[in-house]
């Protein structure tokens, strides 16, 4: 028998305690972005989050939220880290359990391999980012592997009398699990083929597969929660499943419709790619010159542990095979993701880089088999290769964490928090605003609901309003949004073409019918995150990250005295800037975060643009470099920015400016090009003749550098090199009549 020890256990609990602390100590304490916020909102108040619906997942949420420590968000995302932990452990016992029926190991030499799959696994990329945040996958994981770790079990102690209750537990603890993330069943498959590959007559038990299907629906029953809590309208309530087919409609995610798997999104290569290239991110050991060594080492020693599981014990090496496929290629094909994906989709894939990790601890059980084989032909002490062996392959599998603690560390994250902050402070009383997706809608949901801010202010996503449920839940829920649109004829809006052939969106028309309902009483704005803006462009004055919308149509303005407010007395910059304006760089920001901070960055830079138009160059200059403090890599601020250093006269800021930025890109044409101009005004003609010249030789196009660079000559007496740059730029651009005139009148030659 292989069954666990109480040393085993032990050792799995110090794992557990050791993960969890480091979950802890860089969990996010507020809300991220993505559906973190909405699931803390809808744990808090009991809502429906979007379909499926988790109803699982919210009601075990409600129950962390009452635990006496912390924040309400920060109580929800220890949830995750807590099921990442358990996850942990149970990889630890799946590993240590192999390793005893596979090698025979016993003790510390059975530990060493759970050990490392375990390490390996807890600070993998994409599994650390989902301990750290509220969300379902790492509460999925956590079933996952505890129900295969139960199916193995089984599979030792079938013989015994009432050995099948461990397969009806399993069945029950699945079902109920659809509730938390539908991917829980992806191990369904793996544990079947372990009870057909050990007694195939267990599957077909007629009283084992009637109390199966009792308590399947039984588990699946948790459902009935969505129902219940919608006809309670609380204030988030997506699709709003008040009926049973309204239900199913939830439960099969009709809002989303994700197609036919036959009909490829993208090439199988691309898909393909997509999901190697989350892979061989999720183990890196070391970075800089050693990175490609240190992403795929990890794959040779899984590679390794595969080949002796398959040789040593083929039964649960088909069974773990059958899950890492089901996981990874069976996920490619069913997911048939496009090559436009509005975010990275590595969460989807993190049950196949989990469960590989267990081939990565049976590696290092392989090694130290062999060197406990070899050692009895060199030596009479066995353990020390062995324990050498073990030291090498423990240090590798904790080297990720050192990897990955920078850009997992979520503790001083506050950005998608203070985002919806920024956007609901400066609003009037009672207003409405117009968003578009997640990030700039459940971030606001969030703060309104878990922490009351600005709970009079209506969110109105324009997504979701292309769908009936939600214009009701506008017009009738709290605080209400005028409508003139009765319940049937919400019922049969559509898209339309009007006479003047005008295609309206259900959205759209919606927007304008609100505008006509309200007549001007409620203050109406859209956020400066929605790409469409309902053709409402002249209607519209930006206020910081949100335009107002006006009653008259008189073009795209701004309001000067709500936008210095909003930025320099209300926004909460913590994440973004420190106190004295210069960047945050505490903690990691992905590309999502980036993308989102960018829009204050692009606020800034219109208002410098509008502060140059008026004449206020100093102004102008100030909002340009905080710009480029909220966005270091904003590549519009940063040639913005050096344009306007120049056109005020500061040319003892744009050239140290310039020669940053040439640093940064020395093959950038206009670098070159904007410090000849800054050489040729201080009359260091040398360099002027210099940077000109290079700025040609990079893009010979480059009009402006040829006549830049002939006025120098003009400059410097050198007529005769003047004329013969000219005269390149028009073997170039033969039509160019006016550099054509200005040599006929200059030199009279044709």
């Amino acid at each position: 028998m292989y069954t666990e020890t109480k040393k085993d256990w032990i050792v799995a609990l110090i794992v557990f305690a050791i993960v969890l602390a480091a979950y802890v100590e860089t969990m996010a304490l507020t809300t991220p972005f993505w559906d973190g916020g909405e699931f803390i909102a809808t744990s808090y108040i009991l809502g429906v989050p979007h379909p499926p619906g988790t109803p699982l997942y919210v009601l075990i949420g409600r129950v962390f939220c009452l635990l006496p420590f912390s924040s309400i968000a920060a109580r929800v995302n220890f949830m995750s880290a807590l099921s990442g932990a358990l996850a942990v452990l149970f990889t630890f016992l799946i590993t240590v359990k192999l390793a005893k029926m596979s090698f025979k190991l016993q003790g510390w030499k059975a530990w060493v391999p759970g050990l490392v799959a375990s390490f390996f696994m807890a600070f993998s990329n994409t599994f650390w980012e989902n301990a750290t945040e509220a969300e379902v996958y790492a509460m999925s994981s956590f079933i996952m592997v505890l129900t295969f770790w139960m199916g193995l079990r089984w599979m030792e102690v079938f013989e015994k009398e009432h050995s099948d209750k461990s397969l009806v537990v399993m069945v029950y603890l699945l079902s109920l699990c659809v509730g938390i993330h539908l991917g829980t069943l992806l191990v369904v498959p793996a544990i079947l083929l372990l009870v057909l590959l050990t007694d195939w007559r267990t599957a077909v038990r007629p009283k084992l597969l009637a109390l199966s299907a009792a308590l399947f629906v039984l588990g699946v029953s948790v459902h009935l929660y969505l129902l219940i809590r919608a006809n309670l309208d609380p204030a988030i309530n997506e699709a709003s499943p008040k009926t049973w087919q309204d239900l199913w409609l939830v439960l099969k995610r009709d809002q989303y419709k994700p197609g036919s798997i036959f009909v490829r999104r993208a090439t199988f290569g691309f898909q393909f790619g997509m999901f190697w290239d989350y892979f061989a991110n999720q183990f890196t050991m070391w970075g800089g010159k050693l990175e490609g060594l240190g992403k795929y080492l990890p794959f040779v020693l899984a590679a390794v542990g595969a080949y002796y599981h398959a040789v040593f014990n083929r039964r649960t090496f088909a069974a773990l095979l059958t899950l890492f496929l089901f996981c990874s290629l069976g996920l490619i094909i069913y997911l048939n993701f496009t090559d436009h994906e509005v975010r990275e989709r590595d969460y989807f894939y993190v049950a196949a880089f989990h469960f590989f990790t267990i081939w990565m601890g049976l590696g290092a059980a392989g090694m130290i088999h062999e060197a406990l084989k070899s050692k009895r032909r060199l030596l009479k002490a066995q353990w020390p290769i062995a324990a050498g062996v073990s030291c090498l392959v423990l240090a590798a599998a904790v080297l990720p964490y050192f990897h990955f603690h920078f850009y997992r560390d979520r503790t001083e994250d506050r950005v998608a928090r203070n985002f919806g902050y920024n956007m609901l402070a400066p609003l009037e009383k009672d207003a409405i605003v117009l968003t578009n997706g997640d990030n700039d809608t459940f971030p606001l949901w969030y703060i309104q609901e878990v922490e009351g801010f600005r709970k009079d202010v209506r969110v109105a996503n324009l997504s979701l309003m292309r769908t009936n449920w939600y214009i009701k839940q506008l017009k009738t829920q709290e605080p209400r949004v005028p409508l003139t649109l009765s319940e049937s004829a919400i019922d049969r809006l559509a898209p339309f073409r009007d006479d003047q052939g005008k295609v309206w969106q259900t959205n759209e028309y919606v927007v304008y019918d609100m505008i006509t309902a309200n007549n001007w009483q409620k203050p109406l704005y859209i956020a400066v995150t929605v790409p469409d803006q309902m053709r409402l462009e002249r209607r519209l004055v930006l206020e910081g990250l949100i335009f107002r919308i006006d009653k008259e149509e008189v073009g795209m303005r701004i309001d000067e005295d709500k936008m210095r407010k909003a930025m320099f007395e209300t926004y909460d910059w913590d994440g973004v800037l420190h106190p004295d304006g210069s960047t945050d760089n505490r903690f990691y920001k992905d590309i999502n975060c980036t993308r989102l901070i960018q829009n204050y960055a692009a606020t800034h830079f219109t208002f410098a643009y509008w502060y140059r138009q008026t004449g206020r160059m100093d102004k102008a200059i100030e909002l340009m470099e905080r710009a480029l403090a909220i966005s270091p890599h904003f590549v519009d601020a940063e040639r913005a920015l050096g344009d306007f250093y120049v056109e005020a006269g500061r040319l003892d800021k744009a050239e140290p400016f310039y020669n940053d930025l040439l640093a940064q890109y020395p093959a950038d044409p206009d670098v070159r090009f904007q410090l000849g101009r800054i050489h040729a005004t201080t009359d260091r003609l040398d360099l002027a003749v210099e940077d000109f010249r290079r700025a040609i030789e990079l893009d010979r196009s480059f009009r402006y550098a040829y006549l830049a660079l002939a006025d120098v000559y003009t400059k410097m007496g050198k007529m005769a090199e003047r004329e013969a740059v000219l005269r390149a730029w028009l073997q170039i651009q033969p039509d160019d009549s006016e550099v054509r005139e200005y040599l006929d009148r200059n030199t009279g030659v044709q």
